[in-house]
Parts: C-alpha cells; structure tokens; sequence
C-alpha cells in the first residue's frame, strides 16, 4: 500500500514538473518568436539571433515531446493547439528567412496528419 501510494505521489510529481516546464517554455518560446520577426524586419539576423530562436525551439520541441509521452488527452489536446500556432509561427519565419513572400502557397509533399500527440 505504502509503495503504491509512494509510486501515485511521483506520478503526479512527474506530471506537475512536466505541464510546468511545458508551459514555461511555451511562454519564452512565444515572445522569442515575435523578437525575431522584429530583428528580421529592422536588421539582417546575426548567428547570435539564429541561435537564440534555434534553441528556445529545441527546448520547447523537448518539453513537448516529454509531455507526450506523460500527460493525459485531457492536457495535449489543448496544449496541441498551442502547439500548431507555436510551430505555425515558426515554420513562418523560417520561410520568410527563405525569401518567401507572407501569403504564398506552397505545396505540400504530402498531407499533413491531425493527430494531436504530434510532435514539432
């Protein structure tokens, strides 16, 4: 009983840890971005900032992954939709970087999948 009452409390620990990290990173993940679109619009991005986006995006993409892997639907079905705009955003900024024109249709090698327990 001891053991499975032990075993209950570092689940919840784990969870807890993991939907704070997650929530953490979303929210430097999310002003990083935006700090990025202004630099790119006020200067030539330096390697200095293509590392600060690179790796908010990794620890955010890492965290995700991690709460993949532990929360419940009920928690990553919301999250993912703060997912998709985070990544969305991203994937924005990358083609701008490109030399894209905002708005342009590209096509797509293949059809995307709407699983919710998708990663970056």
């Amino acid at each position: 009983m001891a053991h499975a009452i032990q075993e209950t409390r570092e689940n919840r620990e784990l969870r807890r840890s993991c939907y704070t990290q997650l929530h953490r990173d979303a929210r430097q993940f999310a002003p990083v971005l935006s700090r990025h679109l202004y630099v790119t619009r006020d200067r030539t991005l330096g390697q200095e900032d293509v590392s600060a986006l690179e790796a908010t995006k990794d620890a955010y993409r890492d965290r995700w992954s991690e709460a993949l892997m532990i929360a419940p639907d009920a928690v990553i079905v919301p999250a993912h939709e703060l997912n998709e705009a985070l990544t969305g955003v991203y994937g924005q900024i990358k083609r701008l970087e490109q030399g894209e024109t905002p708005g342009q249709a590209r096509p797509r090698s293949r059809p995307r999948k709407r699983s919710t327990r998708s990663g970056l």
